[in-house]
């Protein structure tokens, strides 16, 4: 409960702030220009539209007409990757939903070489979502693919379950610690744990041939110690990503990455006109990860 109650008054007295940090605001032409300066510096853009808790369909189009405007827009000059949450296509309506709106997504698109990374948010609805994505896999168009997102601190039987039934490895992923901060009270691992799990799945990828991204906010130790595995193991360092979120925090080590010869990207969080508020629960969880990252609980 204190907990909680210093986040609330974090968000209170400098939500605001801290949004503008973390935060592209003015849509599309806006998030856009952001990444043309990430580009110039080596990094790699992921273009992320903030939507929370989508629960009708005409939001899910608007969000949709979004990410097509994006794509379409995109140039050499910005040119990256997107990520969507699945409850910003659908979930939240059901698996159709979701289905339908990737496809549309995909079919508007086509033409284009991009790649399409999906946010892991409700742990109910991990399974339904890897299944719409395994059935839609092959049938994707020439230069485009997924990247699921695979949080490290799952149960054991979660876990599993996606790798082998679901077969989430198959893909290229985003692996992530995964806070928890999406599923209260759910049961974590503790870091060691964790990162032998990082180490486990960056590996299995690295065998696989499926350039994982390594995903982190600033965990140098976590990229020194993939790092360490990569040049033991003679893996070039084309064959990984090192992500990053858009922000002050971990921009000085993605430049530090740069500069190592490391492929390094960054997830772009916007907000819509059309949608304003959007910023609030993702500067709220971005707020409870600080304060579980300075105080460790």
């Amino acid at each position: 409960m204190l907990m909680k109650t210093f986040d609330r008054l974090i968000f209170f007295l400098f939500g605001r702030i801290i949004a503008r940090r973390f935060v592209v605001f003015g849509g599309v032409s806006a998030a856009l220009a952001h990444g043309e300066g990430l580009v110039m510096e080596g990094i790699t853009p992921t273009y992320n539209r903030i939507d929370e808790h989508v629960k009708n369909k005409e939001h899910v189009e608007r969000i949709l007409c979004s990410y097509i405007e994006l794509v379409r827009a995109m140039d050499a000059t910005n040119k990256g990757h997107v990520a969507i949450k699945p409850s910003a296509f659908g979930i939240g309506l059901g698996s159709y939903v979701f289905a339908r709106t990737l496809r549309r997504f995909i079919e508007a698109v086509s033409d284009k070489s991009l790649e399409i990374e999906i946010d892991a948010e409700d742990r109910g609805t991990l399974f339904a979502v890897q299944r719409v994505l395994n059935s839609l896999v092959f049938r994707l168009p020439k230069g485009i693919r997924f990247r699921p997102a695979f949080q490290m601190h799952l149960p054991e039987n979660v876990r599993k379950e996606l790798i082998t039934q679901y077969r989430i490895l198959d893909m290229p992923v985003r692996i992530v610690k995964g806070s928890g901060l999406y599923d209260i009270g759910a049961p974590e691992l503790n870091d060691k744990e964790v990162l032998a799990r990082y180490a486990e799945t960056f590996q299995e990828q690295i065998a696989k041939k499926k350039h994982p991204n390594i995903a982190t906010m600033r965990d140098r130790e976590l990229i020194d110690s993939l790092v360490a595995i990569a040049v033991r193991e003679r893996v070039s360092f084309d064959r990984f990503t090192i992500q990053f979120l858009d922000g002050p925090i971990g921009h000085s080590l993605a430049r530090v990455c740069v500069d190592s010869g490391c492929r390094v990207g960054c997830y772009v969080t916007f907000v819509d006109p059309s949608a304003p508020n959007e910023w609030k629960g993702y500067v709220r969880r971005r707020i409870a990860f600080g304060r579980k990252f300075v105080f460790g609980k």
